[in-house]
Order: C-alpha cells, then structure tokens, then sequence
C-alpha cells in the first residue's frame, strides 16, 4: 500500500546516511498497521458520531469524514494530542505541585 522507495529516500536526505530497504520496510510495515487501526476506529467513530445525531434528531452521516479520522487518530493514541494543564490554562494537578516542590527542596539541600 506504501511505497517504500519515498520513504528511503527521504530518510537518507534527513539522515545523510545509507539506509538499508529492510528498515524501510519495518516503517512501512508499521505505519500500515496504524493506517488499518485508524480506519477501522474511524468506522467506528461515525457509528458513535450517527448515535448522537439521532438523538439529536439531525441527519445521519454515511461518509467517513476527517473529524472521525481525527476523533479516531485521538481515540488509539490520546497522549499524542494531549495539552499540559499549564499550556492550556487549567489548573496544574497535586502530583505536579509534588513534583516541582520536591525538586526545589533538592536543589535546596544540595546546595546546603
């Protein structure tokens, strides 16, 4: 499905090295199972997405649309999306606080 030879190519230019067919292969290979798990989690994104348009009472969907494939793509890998509560405005959570705390009071007593 992928063309591995776009993907070599690129890879040495980034690279500057010789790459082997066999490790582009391994990325295309994953990348393809990826491509599958998002297409069938995209399906069953517009089933979730029709449920709440019925109840809503709008029109049902019968394309696969790109907020199923984003609502997908966030639904198999949700920490590839997420935002820090700092960079977004939230609050920060206790273990943060901890966190941060504990490291202030290290430096302290090193330097003590």
């Amino acid at each position: 499905m992928i063309s591995w030879y776009p993907i070599w190519k690129h890879m040495h230019t980034v690279t500057g090295k010789p790459v082997e067919k066999r490790a582009i292969i391994e990325i295309v290979s994953y990348y393809e199972n990826q491509i599958e798990k998002v297409i069938r989690q995209s399906e069953i994104e517009l089933e979730i997405l029709n449920q709440q348009r019925k109840t809503q009472g709008l029109y049902q969907k019968n394309r696969i649309d790109y907020e199923c494939v984003q609502n997908a793509i966030k639904t198999i890998n949700p920490s590839a999306n997420a935002l820090p509560s700092e960079q977004t405005g939230g609050m920060i959570s206790k273990q943060e606080k901890i966190e941060k705390h504990s490291q202030k009071e290290n430096v302290l007593t090193e330097v003590a």
